[in-house]
């Protein structure tokens, strides 16, 4: 996952964190260098669920980055899930 928070101009004001919560699937914390773009991901070791057995359908990623002034801003995102994840790798492969 990527995530871009606002470049105050100064690192000592921008985002101190980036965290995202998958419903019904789990959660992490993004890393970042420059406290701008931020990156990570849900793997097994960070999902409630195993990721194999996902159904198709909608699901809520919500991501929250906090600011050391006490500043909080949310964002919600839907990713639609459909098909099996090795499929992804078949079509790769196909080529």
């Amino acid at each position: 996952m990527k995530s871009s928070t606002t470049d105050t101009g100064a690192i000592a004001t921008n985002a101190s964190s980036v965290s995202v919560t998958a419903v019904s699937i789990g959660s992490t914390t993004l890393s970042s260098s420059d406290r701008v773009n931020w990156t990570g991901y849900i793997g097994s070791d960070q999902a409630d669920v195993k990721l194999e057995s996902l159904k198709d359908g909608q699901y809520k990623f919500t991501f929250v980055a906090k600011y050391p002034n006490g500043v909080v801003k949310t964002t919600s995102v839907l990713v639609n899930i459909s098909g099996k994840w090795t499929d992804y790798f078949k079509f790769h492969q196909s080529w």
